[in-house]
């Protein structure tokens, strides 16, 4: 599995652009928003804007997940790697760990741009709080994210595939960031963000669990 991961994540720093084209993609919509929700005042902006940033870390985040597999279907690796003897188990938490590595990347750069353009969330999008969550969420919807990309891998228009499957999965584990964030600037006992915090921990080893299992039946050579 090291060696599988030191290739994949050797990949990605030979080719920045897959991380910078989400990156450039989610900091275009937090601009955006940013003119958009300026006739929001006080503090109805401040949730506004901070859903508006989740929602671009979530595209940013499904634009890297759908072309995780790309390198392989290029050169036919993918077929290859599904017919040799490799540990079906290895290849998945090794592409997972390269999509978490990237996945990570893509939306502290988008939250450090968020928080550049409105103070007030600076002081939201980079608390502790907020950061934990959004951590479980890349955690959890990484190896879900590897599972449907090569499962629509070798489809037509997978990509507009991958994101409406992805897109009603990812929005609960959203809105449980969402309620988070709100620990920054509500009451802690309003907010309740321990069972937040338990819900998200649940979510991430359901989703591994059922992702690796499900990976090593998908990938089995025909």
């Amino acid at each position: 599995m090291y060696q599988l991961l030191k290739h994949h994540i050797l990949y990605e720093v030979k080719n920045p652009q897959r991380v910078l084209s989400p990156v450039l993609f989610s900091v275009a919509m937090i601009i955006f928003g940013n003119f958009a929700f300026n006739q929001f005042a006080g503090k109805d902006r401040l949730p506004v804007f901070i859903g508006f940033i989740l929602v671009a870390c979530f595209f940013s985040l499904n634009m890297n997940l759908s072309s995780c597999f790309e390198p392989e279907n290029q050169d036919g690796v993918f077929t290859k790697m599904r017919t040799s003897g490799i540990n079906r188990y290895s290849w998945f938490f090794a592409k997972s760990l390269q999509a978490i590595f990237t996945g990570m990347l893509t939306v502290m750069l988008s939250l450090l741009a968020g928080s550049f353009f409105v103070a007030d969330a600076g002081q939201v999008l980079l608390s502790t709080d907020f950061i934990l969550g959004f951590i479980l969420v890349v955690f959890s919807l990484c190896p879900l994210g590897v599972l449907l990309s090569a499962v629509l891998s070798s489809t037509n228009m997978h990509q507009i595939l991958f994101t409406l499957l992805f897109l009603p999965i990812s929005l609960p584990l959203l809105i449980a960031v969402f309620k988070l964030s709100q620990s920054a600037y509500l009451n802690d006992i309003l907010v309740q963000k321990d069972r937040w915090f338990v819900l998200l921990g649940i979510v991430c080893v359901l989703f591994w669990t059922i992702s690796a299992i499900l990976f090593d039946e998908f990938v089995k050579a025909d």
